[in-house]
């Protein structure tokens, strides 16, 4: 009976012991996991803190290339164009305007601007001409203002007078796209490959725009294989 009770006594302060081991661990277990979740929301607040910091960075550093890239445009556009200092500064200015009134590229403007200059337009008239450039950006059936700028210089060459008001040409041409079954730059690229062709001939250009439209509508070809057949 005295062994049982001894045995019994052992067995309560083993239990006992124990209890008092798992409370420590149990103790130990949730303080190692309170100090992990801190060190996780540490780690994470960060992570999150840094990588905003590398999107600032990255964001600030594309935006200072490209500010640079727009005053080598308008630097070149002033050499194009033997504009002022004050003139070169106002263009700059109007484009930096437009852009921002459309949220478009004003690298991409400066470079359209450029451009024009470079196929000797007078800034009096590319002036005019930021405004339609910047909304042709904003619709979807123009393939990029580079290729539109070219399919405007193009058209403008080679019809003449009757295609000087920009934003007519490039509304009419999204107009067509929007209500047939074909592109603004298809029309445009049509326009630069058998344009002049089809000014010989006598057409005019809106002549031109609703055959190539027609054809295109029905026969589905590409805009080169089509410019090719015109």
């Amino acid at each position: 009976g005295r062994a049982f009770q001894n045995v019994m006594k052992e067995i309560s302060l083993s239990s006992k012991q124990a209890a008092l081991d798992a409370k420590k661990t149990a103790d130990a277990i949730e303080d190692f996991g309170y100090k992990a979740v801190l060190a996780a929301k540490r780690y994470a607040a960060f992570t999150f803190s840094t990588i905003g910091f590398i999107k600032i960075a990255s964001a600030i550093t594309s935006a200072t290339k490209g500010m640079a890239d727009f005053e080598v445009q308008m630097l070149k556009t002033r050499q194009v164009t033997r504009e002022t200092e004050v003139g070169i500064a106002n263009l700059g200015g109007e484009i930096l305007d437009t852009a921002k009134k459309f949220g478009v590229s004003s690298k991409d403007l400066g470079e359209s601007v450029l451009t024009l200059a470079q196929a000797g337009k007078p800034l009096s008239e590319i002036r005019k001409e930021i405004e339609a450039l910047a909304k042709s950006d904003l619709a979807a059936t123009f393939l990029s203002q580079k290729d539109t700028v070219e399919a405007v210089i193009a058209a403008q060459a080679q019809f003449g007078d009757s295609v000087q008001d920009t934003s007519r040409l490039l509304g009419a041409l999204n107009a067509v796209s929007a209500r047939y079954a074909v592109e603004s730059s298809d029309i445009t690229t049509a326009i630069k490959k058998a344009g002049s062709s089809f000014r010989v001939a006598g057409g005019e250009i809106e002549q031109f725009i609703g055959l190539f439209t027609a054809v295109r509508a029905t026969t589905r070809e590409t805009a080169d294989s089509i410019a090719t057949g015109l």
